[in-house]
């Protein structure tokens, strides 16, 4: 996943994903500001689950957990718009 967070969080699969903006907030997607941190996890869509797991996407740990449980359920699909950058299909 470190790959394809790099991708989504800094826009290169070889830099260190970043969780936070410059002034120290939570990192938002550029396109879609409902997208969080590092992995660029979509709130709508996963906020309730990563919370039934007792994971807050808002922090870089929570984040990645969360990341990971998407991917082991659904592989790279719900990152396939960044798919240019890091390869992964």
């Amino acid at each position: 996943m470190r790959p394809v967070c790099g991708c989504e969080s800094v826009g290169d699969p070889d830099k260190e994903p970043q969780h936070f903006d410059e002034d120290g907030s939570v990192l938002r997607g550029r396109q879609n500001p409902d997208d969080i941190g590092m992995c660029q996890l979509n709130a709508p869509t996963w906020q309730e689950t990563a919370e039934e797991h007792g994971w807050d996407i808002y922090t870089p740990e929570g984040n990645v957990l969360m990341a990971n449980w998407i991917y082991d359920t659904l592989g790279y699909e719900p990152w396939k718009y960044s798919k240019g950058c890091h390869g992964r299909k």
